[in-house]
């Protein structure tokens, strides 16, 4: 049996949309037995990204847990009937997506062992330097430093990671393309709500059907 942990940080300016987003990842481990592990933090800093790949370090340093799904909190579960384990293979060490912009790490799946332990040194390691301002710029790096690396699997859509494009008058072309990452009701596992206001994403939580 696989053991994942679903890893969410945060901080305490995010509260409302917390109570929300973590009562609904309470609500998905329970019902496939998963481990939810969170971390909230006084202030935010630019350093958000790192600090995710920091606590994974952390995490499989002390916890017997085989994959670690990182998810930002502006992400829920809309399909509660669908199981992670899905989108898992023997063949790979890290999962993601795509989205108009290129790969997105408010949602990824990485799997303990030697080469996550390299992939996360290699991202902490960028920290700092020019223009890698987040852990998605560093992932982005290193996949253009190792291009196709076997153990690195991108995930077609719908999978663990889409968007609502209606709310993003620049892409109108991704509007009802579930196979670019568009969030269909009914269909899509996860719904990420990057690059919005907090009124926003809490309107918008607020009154998403989720799937039981």
């Amino acid at each position: 049996m696989k053991r994942i942990t679903i890893l969410v940080l945060y901080s305490k300016q995010w509260h409302e949309i917390a109570k929300i987003v973590l009562r609904n990842l309470s609500d998905y481990v329970d019902r496939h037995k998963l481990v939810l592990v969170t971390y909230e933090y006084d202030e935010w800093g630019s350093d958000y990204g790192y600090r995710k790949i920091e606590q994974i370090k952390e995490l499989f340093a002390v916890q017997s847990t085989e994959f670690i799904w990182s998810l930002d909190l502006d992400a829920i579960i809309t399909d509660m009937r669908k199981n992670v384990l899905e989108f898992l293979d023997d063949y790979h060490d890290f999962w993601i997506c795509e989205d108009v912009n290129g790969i997105n790490a408010g949602s990824f799946i990485i799997r303990k062992g030697s080469w996550a332990d390299y992939f996360c040194d290699f991202i902490l390691d960028q920290k700092g330097k020019e223009k890698m301002y987040c852990e998605q710029d560093a992932i982005k790096k290193y996949m253009s430093k190792i291009q196709d690396d076997p153990q690195i699997k991108i995930l077609g859509h719908p999978s663990i990671n889409s968007v609502m494009y209606k709310y993003y008058p620049e892409f109108p072309s991704h509007v009802g393309r579930k196979d670019l990452g568009d969030w269909v009701e009914g269909e899509s596992f996860v719904l990420h709500l990057a690059a919005m206001g907090m009124e926003q994403r809490l309107e918008i939580f607020k009154n998403t059907p989720i799937i039981k």
